[in-house]
């Protein structure tokens, strides 16, 4: 939503001040992307090593141009927990003392021992990933319970808070969403070493699994998106 989407919806919107833009938040994560790459390829430590020179003595403008890009890509694609953690931020605090959560984690872990096993990945690595793949997809099984009616209700109750015209309710709103979205950047931070941990301790297993096992949480909440859309043409009360 841009500002002026926002301004329709609420009259107390103020613009967006330049370090709150997405690209300013970015760009520590793509600078850090871009260092952990060039560590990596400097290593041989990814399957398209041959990517970009990591020669000192190649280096150019170019290059540089080049490698931040690839640092953008590599934050995003680090930044996916961080998302998966925001659009089910409802459903862990509703649910983070359900039973199930623990039962569905100790499903997933023997599934994930087994598999780490068959394929024979490095400890360090099979840890990591088996981990944030669990940190990840309890949270969107718990999303998806009748289907996103819990979640739909939160999002009314949200934004009929967040668009009364009331200055201390305003400034409260404007508090919360600074923490978070700094706190946002450092987790991007983390998730980027995280991942570039992983990523070092690759043996014997392709990338692209790595990739998919990564991103498919957060690709499974494009039916997350559909479906609130769906419950917001078939709400008579919005």
């Amino acid at each position: 939503m841009n500002n002026k989407d926002e301004k329709k919806i609420n009259p107390n919107f103020k613009e967006n001040r330049w370090w709150e833009f997405y690209y300013v938040r970015y760009f520590l994560g793509m600078v850090m992307g871009a260092f952990i790459l060039f560590f990596l390829l400097s290593k041989n430590k990814l399957e398209f090593a041959n990517i970009i020179s990591t020669d000192l003595k190649d280096i150019s403008l170019f290059h540089l141009i080049y490698l931040g890009a690839l640092g953008l890509a590599y934050c995003y694609i680090s930044s996916a927990p961080v998302f998966v953690l925001h659009v089910t931020r409802y459903a862990i605090i509703k649910n983070y003392k359900n039973k199930s959560f623990s039962i569905l984690a100790v499903t997933f872990a023997l599934i994930a021992t087994l598999l780490g096993i068959f394929i024979k990945i490095h400890l360090q690595s099979f840890i990591l990933i088996s981990s944030i793949f669990l940190f990840q997809i309890i949270p969107v099984i718990f999303l998806f319970n009748n289907k996103l009616q819990p979640t739909h209700e939160y999002y009314k109750k949200l934004l009929s808070k967040r668009t009364k015209e009331d200055a201390l309710i305003q400034k409260y709103v404007e508090s919360y969403q600074h923490i978070r979205e700094h706190g946002n950047a450092y987790l991007i931070i983390i998730f980027e070493i995280l991942f570039a941990t992983i990523l070092y301790h690759l043996q014997g297993i392709s990338i692209i699994i790595i990739l998919f096992i990564w991103l498919l949480p957060a690709g499974l909440l494009w039916s997350a998106g559909v479906l609130l859309e769906y419950r917001l043409c078939n709400d008579e009360e919005l």
